[in-house]
């Protein structure tokens, strides 16, 4: 999310709870639906070589790394 969105969430987050946000954190998100049979380990690798592969790989995992550091996470998207 581009900064000047991240400004835009903030501040209707802001007017719903009636106060300010102290700290914002952002984080890409991919929810992958499985057609009809479980992806194999092989399939599974190459996926996470996919999505982790355009951005940083460190910061590519199967969780949320935003529960760990905020209390409350909203997600905004599709």
């Amino acid at each position: 999310m581009t900064p000047a969105g991240v400004r835009a969430v903030t501040s209707i987050v802001e007017r719903i709870i009636g106060g300010s946000v102290r700290q914002v954190g952002t984080e890409y998100c991919f929810y992958v639906e499985e057609a009809c049979e479980p992806h194999g380990e092989r399939d599974l690798a190459i996926l996470q070589y996919l999505l982790c592969e355009t951005f940083e790989p460190e910061w590519f995992g199967v969780t949320s790394f935003l529960d760990a550091e905020f209390a409350t996470v909203l997600e905004d998207g599709p």
